[in-house]
């Protein structure tokens, strides 16, 4: 860097509107301006590039020096690249399969029947996951800053699911009647 960060914010002040418009996108993109892109010279540009300064100072022992703008895209390609950005956002939806549901089913059944589910009843509880899962409200969220720091939400619970739906039949409602009687029976010695 042959410009002090004093002698390049001058020169940015100077510059047209576009240069500063092209060099605020990249510092956008590299994480270090936040806030709405503009061609003006404002705070958000002087510290966005007071930011990114600190960064190539960090590096200089180790990668000498580096011009400004060569370093900003090349950290906008980064950025990109590990799917990080300032406020990116993606959605993913995952829709089940009958035969990746199948076992997962088996076991719920097994706990709060105590059977195996037919064919027809398998199918009958994939579709309503399925429906379930094609939803917008099932979707993983995944926020990134511009760290390229990550934070998922959403999703949805496939096996509570079905445990919810499986745990609403009148059968299923009929064994935890039957359980607690049972336990009952026990507790006061069984029938005499």
């Amino acid at each position: 860097m042959a410009q002090s960060l004093t002698q390049y914010l001058q020169s940015l002040a100077d510059a047209s509107p576009e240069q500063r418009l092209t060099i605020a996108n990249y510092l956008k993109k590299a994480g270090f301006y936040t806030g709405k892109v503009s061609a003006d010279f404002n705070t958000r540009l002087i510290t966005a590039v007071s930011k990114a300064d600190q960064e190539i100072d960090q590096l200089k022992p180790f990668i000498g020096d580096i011009d400004r703008t060569t370093y900003y895209v090349q950290k906008a390609k980064e950025n990109a690249a590990e799917g990080g950005g300032d406020g990116k956002v993606t959605r993913q939806r995952y829709i089940s399969t009958e035969q990746t549901i199948s076992k997962t089913l088996d076991d719920i059944a097994k706990d709060l029947l105590g059977r195996a589910l037919t064919d027809k009843e398998k199918s009958k509880y994939a579709k309503r996951l399925q429906q379930e899962q094609r939803k917008a409200t099932s979707d993983v969220v995944t926020s990134y800053t511009s760290g390229g720091m990550a934070t998922s939400t959403g999703g949805l619970d496939e096996g509570q699911f079905l445990i919810d739906q499986i745990s609403q039949t009148d059968e299923a409602k009929a064994n935890r009647v039957l359980e607690g009687y049972d336990v009952m029976l026990r507790l006061l010695g069984g029938l005499r």
